[in-house]
């Protein structure tokens, strides 16, 4: 908080992904993942191994390489897992300020969104991971904001004040925070 403290200074909040949500989603779709790969690829490399085990030693257990080629996985998407959320959490902050709203679109480039240019917001439910997209005047690529803030009712206080009680954004964020009341 007190980052953010210091920023409000110079009239530039900084908000940023909740460290948790960003692993916990990251993981478990890098275990889906890494499941999917374990078996459609670690199975017939096990299978190779165990026949070329078998004929040099016959006295190797194949189960124990079974175990450990389905256990590579589930350490892969954990340890990809933390690192994309060290990412996630620290390099891209969402600015708000009285220019406009600065987060990334879907190539992951950051771009600002002047206030006054915001035309319209369309929600999305991604496996969980609760978005905003963000559509505006000057580009034909919407800017995606997740909702899991580390200091979501600071957020939608600078969205009010600089964009207004009136604005598509400050609508679409109040609904948001109506309608997912004890569910983050």
């Amino acid at each position: 908080m007190s980052g953010l403290c210091e920023l409000k200074i110079l009239g530039i909040m900084k908000f940023r992904v909740r460290f948790i949500v960003a692993f916990l989603f990251i993981s478990i779709g890098g275990l889906l993942l890494g499941t999917l790969f374990g078996l459609f690829i670690g199975l017939p490399i096990v299978g190779v191994i165990a026949w070329i085990n078998d004929l040099r030693w016959p006295i190797i257990n194949w189960r124990y390489e079974l175990i450990w080629y389905l256990k590579c996985p589930v350490l892969t998407a954990l340890l990809w897992g933390l690192f994309s959320a060290i990412i996630i959490h620290y390099f891209p902050p969402f600015t708000v300020d009285e220019n406009g709203l600065r987060c990334s679109n879907s190539w992951g480039i950051n771009r600002t969104a002047k206030w006054s240019s915001i035309t319209h917001c369309k929600y999305l439910n991604l496996f969980g991971l609760r978005t905003l997209r963000i559509f505006y005047s000057e580009s034909r690529w919407a800017l995606w904001l997740t909702l899991h803030l580390e200091h979501n009712e600071e957020f939608m206080e600078a969205v009010k004040k600089y964009a207004g009680e009136n604005s598509e954004l400050y609508s679409c964020l109040a609904k948001y925070n109506t309608s997912q009341k004890g569910t983050s």
